[in-house]
């Protein structure tokens, strides 16, 4: 039983940056996508009030 635990937390460090590497892209997709729709909304306001 011990062995398997070992094994386990051994896959699971070696998950762990290419884990750590999708949660940060994840979070500047997110922070991409936050900017370009204010960016793109605050265009559309400035475009109507020209």
């Amino acid at each position: 039983i011990l062995k398997g635990r070992v094994n386990s937390l051994r896959t699971t460090a070696m998950l762990a940056p290419d884990f750590e590497k999708c949660i940060s892209q994840c979070v500047k997709a997110q922070l991409l996508i936050k900017i370009f729709n204010q960016g793109y909304s605050w265009g559309i306001y400035v475009f109507k009030n020209i």
